[in-house]
């Protein structure tokens, strides 16, 4: 049984899976059985790339990701890069550790404004790399959350991302990295406080921007009238010291 089938199998309370295939390019989604395809407002937190958070890799992707919520989304990655060092190293810290998972999301939560939480994950590389794509060909099997046999993809579902057997609670989706590219974008649910939907790209074409592109246009189907959200840091109601223990042994 496929790492996908067992995923589907496993998963009785959520609704059916929607796949499309395009030659080149494999896209499936998968969402709680009372989630709303309405209109949502999407709080970025970031991409999670080479088992760590990847200011980055927003960069290339992000403009063509957010196409269908009429600006480029600001994450809050980024600015806590930017302003908030310790916060910021505790989520680096963190997710090279476990991976993006509901416990860490759940921390972050009260800072989203938005009624949804993205996480985008990137693995492989496309055989014409864009210009400011950064080369994930290197990528090591000892890298906590994505190795070059399989990686286990966003907190998809209540699953989280990383390899590590400390599970956020929920179940995990392996995907086999034989397809060169893969992007998976995961939304979780501030008010539930769960992770509620995924949708993934398996892409052996030979342009990232393609790869994006249609990644996006189904982020736009399954989320018509969405618009992007942003982070209030400044409240004072995320704690570094708090994020720091869920990853205490």
């Amino acid at each position: 049984m496929s790492p996908l089938s067992r995923f589907l199998v496993l998963a009785p309370a959520l609704s059916c899976a929607l796949c499309a295939c395009s030659g080149d390019a494999q896209l499936s989604s998968r969402f709680a059985s009372d989630f709303a395809h309405a209109p949502h407002t999407l709080a970025v937190l970031g991409v999670y790339k080479d088992g760590r958070m990847s200011s980055e890799a927003w960069e290339a992707v992000g403009p063509g990701l957010s196409r269908p919520f009429g600006a480029t989304c600001d994450t809050g990655f980024a600015q806590l890069e930017a302003r908030n060092q310790p916060l910021s190293g505790a989520i680096d810290d963190y997710t090279r550790a476990n991976g993006v998972g509901d416990d860490l999301l759940e921390q972050l939560a009260p800072a989203a404004q938005g009624d949804l939480i993205l996480v985008v994950t990137v693995a492989g590389h496309v055989g014409t790399k864009g210009p400011n794509l950064p080369d994930t060909s290197t990528m090591s099997s000892g890298t906590p959350g994505i190795g070059s046999s399989k990686y286990r993809t966003g907190s998809s579902i209540g699953s989280p991302m990383g390899p590590t057997g400390r599970s956020s609670g929920g179940m995990r989706r392996a995907l086999d990295t034989t397809s060169a590219f893969e992007m998976t974008a995961s939304l979780y649910s501030v008010t539930d406080k769960k992770s509620v939907g995924i949708v993934t790209l398996e892409y052996d074409g030979k342009s990232v921007e393609d790869a994006v592109s249609r990644l996006a246009e189904r982020l736009g189907k399954e989320l018509p009238g969405s618009r992007c959200g942003g982070w209030n840091w400044d409240a004072n109601n995320v704690d570094d010291k708090r994020i720091r223990e869920l990853g205490a042994p």
